[in-house]
């Protein structure tokens, strides 16, 4: 079976776990098949508990997962304020410790404004699209 047919096993329906991926629109998530696999149960062990449950419904969770996965991307990034000089502080202590107004005033910086123009370059075109019609970001008013 090739992946576009195993992933047409999995289906959304939002009132059944809230709108969490499932198996053939059914009451098991693709999450709970991953974690009996993750937990060490094998496939045959699943498919016992699960009268309708077919093999290719526990690789359809698993293409599910890497395709998930491969578009997934990470960068370590770290809030760190200006420290007066005889702070003692972390910065990751201080950084937890922003009041609403010091916040603001970071987001409204202009250096702040610079490192997510810096990381929306980082993103694929696909990424910034999406961030920027959920986010309403305009980077051209940073400029």
């Amino acid at each position: 079976m090739d992946e576009e047919a195993l992933l047409a096993r999995i289906t959304v329906d939002p009132t059944i776990y809230g709108g969490k991926p499932i198996i053939r629109g059914r009451h098991l998530a693709v999450e709970h098949v991953l974690a009996m696999l993750a937990a060490g149960d094998d496939v045959d062990t699943i498919l016992a508990g699960y009268a309708w449950l077919e093999r290719e419904d526990v690789l359809a969770c698993l293409e599910y997962a890497r395709r998930m996965v491969a578009h997934e991307r990470t960068w370590p990034l770290r809030l760190v304020t200006p420290m007066a000089e005889n702070d003692d502080s972390r910065p990751d202590e201080i950084a937890g410790g922003l009041d609403a107004a010091s916040l603001h005033e970071l987001v409204n910086s202009p250096s702040y404004r610079k490192c997510l123009l810096e990381l929306l370059e980082m993103l694929s075109t696909r990424e910034r699209d999406l961030l920027r019609q959920h986010a309403e970001f305009d980077d051209d008013s940073t400029h």
